[in-house]
């Protein structure tokens, strides 16, 4: 009357046997045909349909990550990845994958939050890092970090900058003309931290926030003549709310007085003689420096040293940013 149900033991052999690996479709079908009736063979087929798919996916599932940006910033940082570079390089990641440790992409062969590609440099078949590619997706970044710097280092050498391995850095560190994720267009200042306000970008920079008396007074000790110090205050205030750390890469301008690359600090530009980092410390005497360069290039140029500085129009009844100050 009723149908025999196959031993818990014989279901164990046909489900989890380490050979059903490699079965043989046909000499499989026959023996669940022949040892089990027609109700538990349905049962049956659904369940190993179910677990050959879950044993198909076991080798892909990995221990992957998705960071936030200021998570992924303290990595690179902890491994050793210039300060100065580290906002680039999270924007690049962002780009890249989305701050997935995991993504692989196909289509092109790359790999990890920074798509390192395997035609050149993860294994197989690239050699240029010496490292597998299956290695770049987990939540361990260390050997993504070593292999970003020979990558950098490899194309900076041939290039100039090794920031052009990655295709999406001119999209928004060249053009300027990516608002969906623009590092640093608006500056918020928290403990001389500085934070995008339209992105989740971090500018992991240390400095200075001043008071306008006390840079009233570092103006003044550096050499800026005490008619002009009301309107420099105002500058400032207007450029980088008084904070030496202010960092806009979509404009590429730094510091106080946001002097920008193009021209001034270097790299590229050449004509104060000093590395744009050295505009985000605490110490003015080369800010004030370059400052004096600009402006008296500018008042040869239009009258005006002053109008090398846009915020300047919003500065022309600038007394009440020094009141309360003992200018001395």
């Amino acid at each position: 009357m009723h149908e025999k149900l196959a031993s818990r033991g014989e279901l164990q052999k046909v489900l989890i046997r380490p050979q059903i690996l490699d079965f043989n479709i046909k000499s499989r079908a026959s023996f669940i045909k022949t040892k089990f009736p027609e109700k538990i063979r349905y049962k049956l087929s659904t369940k190993m349909k179910l677990i050959f798919c879950l044993l198909l996916l076991i080798p892909a599932l990995v221990h992957c990550k998705i960071f936030n940006n200021c998570e992924l910033a303290k990595q690179l940082i902890k491994y050793g990845m210039p300060r100065d570079e580290i906002a680039t390089w999270v924007c690049i990641a962002y780009k890249e994958s989305s701050f997935n440790s995991a993504l692989i992409n196909p289509k092109y062969g790359t790999y990890g939050l920074f798509q390192i590609s395997k035609k050149y440099w993860c294994s197989p078949p690239g050699k240029g890092c010496n490292v597998r590619c299956k290695n770049l997706i987990d939540d361990k970044i260390a050997d993504d970090i070593r292999c970003v710097k020979k990558v950098f280092a490899q194309t900076k050498s041939e290039s100039g900058s090794g920031f052009k391995a990655w295709d999406t850095y001119p999209k928004f560190a060249l053009s300027k003309s990516d608002n969906q994720v623009n590092c640093t267009n608006n500056l918020q200042s928290r403990n001389g931290i500085i934070i995008g306000l339209n992105t989740s970008f971090l500018i992991v920079t240390s400095g200075k926030i001043f008071d306008k008396c006390e840079l009233a007074s570092q103006l003044i000790k550096y050499g800026l003549p005490k008619d002009q110090i009301a309107t420099w205050v105002c500058i400032v205030f207007k450029e980088s709310s008084y904070n030496t750390a202010a960092i806009n890469y979509s404009s590429g301008c730094y510091g106080l007085f946001q002097i920008c690359e193009q021209w001034w600090c270097s790299p590229p530009g050449k004509v104060c003689n000093m590395k744009c980092t050295k505009l985000l410390d605490d110490n003015l005497a080369d800010d004030i420096k370059c400052v004096k360069t600009i402006y008296e290039r500018t008042r040869r140029l239009s009258g005006n040293g002053f109008t090398a500085w846009e915020t300047y129009s919003q500065c022309k009844s600038a007394s009440s940013y020094i009141q309360g100050c003992s200018l001395e």
